[in-house]
């Protein structure tokens, strides 16, 4: 074995030990959090963007619920994700560090219902289950309640995603205009049901 190859395999785990300590990645921590609030508006998007009704009233083809979803954050103390050594390594050596802190949920959301309580045509009379009637508007797409549900991430990163908001549009209006009321419920993992009514006037 030559020189150089002597000093190349030398020069080796010092080349390491400085990318190592040039990209400096914290070890992550997690904590946790809950589902714990429901609060639903009627949207209106008969214009170019989605609106929050203000006075109840929407046309009937182009009315949609807000869910409005708030996570608390769970005041256990925040506990290190055990990882090897050689892991670590790897993702500092790369300078892809992974997230500080992942937020981890305690329950997830199992099923979203959507009630009528009034008569809404004759294929829905009252206390039918609506859902399949609405769509998830989500980045230009729509989506049934059960593709969302198998499609989000639940682990969080920042505070800004401690309130999930979801825009459920109705796609089929009920043939019976006027006055409509809806219950939206939120089924949990842990056994817990959250869940909000709405009022709305739908317009011809």
């Amino acid at each position: 074995m030559n020189l150089r190859k002597v000093l190349i395999i030398l020069l080796i785990p010092l080349l390491a030990e400085l990318m190592v300590a040039c990209c400096d990645c914290e070890e992550p921590y997690s904590n946790f959090y809950s589902h714990v609030l429901l609060n639903i508006s009627n949207l209106d998007y008969s214009g170019a963007q989605l609106v929050i009704s203000s006075d109840g009233r929407v046309p009937a083809a182009a009315y949609g619920i807000r869910l409005q979803i708030a996570r608390q954050q769970n005041d256990q103390p925040l506990a290190m994700l055990s990882s090897p050594v050689f892991i670590s390594r790897a993702h500092a050596i790369s300078c892809d560090c992974p997230p500080p802190l992942e937020i981890l949920p305690l329950d997830s959301i199992t099923d979203i219902r959507i009630i009528t309580l009034e008569d809404f045509d004759d294929a829905y009379p009252a206390m039918s289950d609506v859902s399949d009637l609405f769509r998830v508007f989500q980045h230009f797409n729509y989506l049934i309640l059960d593709q969302f549900l198998e499609q989000t991430t639940w682990t969080l990163y920042y505070d800004q995603d401690y309130l999930l908001e979801l825009n459920c549009l109705l796609m089929q209006p009920p043939t019976r205009k006027g006055h409509h009321r809806f219950r939206v419920q939120l089924l949990l993992s842990d056994g817990r049901i959250l869940e909000q009514e709405t009022n709305v006037e739908l317009l011809p």
